[in-house]
């Protein structure tokens, strides 16, 4: 199970309330007894012009993956598919997410990571965990 603070939660809303275009953010999240909680958020992008993609440059993506080493947390990634009828990690999702997997395993973090996804009116996660993906509760 996902837990997201409030001060987290009002910065995703505020990326949600334009529904024009996709964003992409990192951020961490601390295991908890029963669940994982997403404290902090530390980047936003959004989609280019005409890409209908948003990316998060390698530097803030290493600098994420470097803190959540040092403080034991699991990197989080939350973005948005806007421009599609139907809710589903995308092949590029899954791509990116397993990239930052290996790369946090070859700075010395955790073969571990979270990740949200948010259409128009739904969201889905996902967790993955020594390569193996794992379906996730999202409690807003």
């Amino acid at each position: 199970m996902i837990k997201i603070r409030l001060n987290v939660m009002k910065i995703i809303e505020e990326e949600l309330s334009n529904r024009s275009c996709e964003f992409a953010m990192l951020g961490v999240a601390e295991k908890k007894d029963k669940y994982f909680l997403i404290t902090k958020v530390v980047s936003c992008e959004r989609e280019t012009a005409n890409s209908f993609t948003a990316s998060v440059p390698k530097e803030l993506q290493i600098k994420i993956l470097k803190y959540c080493r040092m403080n034991e947390f699991i990197p989080v990634v939350i973005h948005s598919h806007v421009h599609y009828n139907y809710l589903k990690f995308s092949p590029i999702d899954t791509e990116f997410e397993q990239s930052m997997v290996r790369a946090s395993v070859r700075i010395g973090g955790k073969s571990e990571l979270i990740s949200i996804l948010f259409g128009n009116e739904e969201f889905t996660a996902r967790r993955w965990k020594n390569g193996k993906e794992l379906k996730m509760f999202l409690i807003l």
